[in-house]
């Protein structure tokens, strides 16, 4: 591992994926000098293991059990703290991004967490308030928050980021890549009229 510099390490939360965790877990801890080879920030992308989804266009997001989702942001948490890394952490194809899901984050990662891309076919409302909250308490330095929408027809997603640009308690970059200048110049204006501390890109 030490002439390799990684860009992310792969982690599932459902399935049968646990014994991986664990073992990706115990070969990470044995690596002494693991800050060297991630850099100053290790990013790690969630995957599920769930069967029988496959198909054209969006396919459901399948919660995944509180344990399991607790026992893989565990690992998450020790590796970065063994690093001494902030992190960046993607939840997949198929991973349910909810209140869950944060509360493992702000458990386990809490300010090592900088950044969070997430891809809106899976965000469910309870998210948004959730995440809110966890900025003032636990995600103290998650800075950025990139969406993404692999499928088009996604919708109550902007029903959320209001939610959070009303009640986000300090400073978030949000990344759209998808929307057009004209439509992120409207959102700005309508955030900056609420006194929003979320800035659009």
């Amino acid at each position: 591992l030490d002439c390799l510099l990684l860009h992310a390490v792969a982690v599932p939360v459902s399935g049968a994926g646990q014994a991986r965790v664990a073992a990706l877990e115990a070969m990470l801890l044995s690596v002494p000098t693991l800050k060297a080879v991630f850099g100053n920030t290790m990013v790690f992308t969630l995957y599920t293991e769930c069967q029988g989804l496959a198909g054209p266009g969006p396919q459901p997001a399948h919660p995944t059990p509180l344990q399991q989702l607790e026992s893989a942001m565990g690992a998450l948490g020790r590796i970065a703290a063994h690093a001494g890394c902030s992190v960046h952490v993607c939840p997949g194809h198929r991973v349910a991004v909810n209140s869950d899901m944060v509360q493992t984050l702000g458990l386990h990662l809490g300010p090592r967490l900088t950044c969070l891309r997430i891809e809106l076919s899976f965000t469910h409302q309870s998210f948004w308030l959730a995440l809110a909250a966890a900025l003032q308490t636990q995600l103290t330095a998650l800075g950025a928050l990139h969406l993404e929408m692999e499928y088009d027809g996604v919708t109550g997603w902007l029903h959320g980021l209001r939610q959070l640009a009303q009640h986000a308690p300090r400073s978030m970059t949000v990344v759209l890549p998808w929307q057009s200048s004209g439509s992120l110049d409207g959102l700005r204006a309508e955030f900056r009229g609420h006194g929003s501390h979320v800035q659009l890109q």
